[in-house]
């Protein structure tokens, strides 16, 4: 199990890696939700880190 801010960590780098992955520069404000939504869209619904469905 890992510890909570690790895992808020590992979070914050995937973000930052879709984010990448998508081309949207810093400055589109755009929320986490949203970038997750565009991936649900492009691949179909992941699973989350803590096993839920999103």
């Amino acid at each position: 199990m890992l510890r909570a801010d690790t895992e808020s960590r590992i979070q914050a780098f995937e973000q930052k890696c879709l984010q990448k992955l998508f081309q949207i520069p810093y400055t589109e404000h755009r929320t986490n939700e949203h970038v997750r939504n565009m991936t649900s869209t492009l691949v179909g619904p992941q699973e989350s880190p803590s096993g839920d469905r999103q």
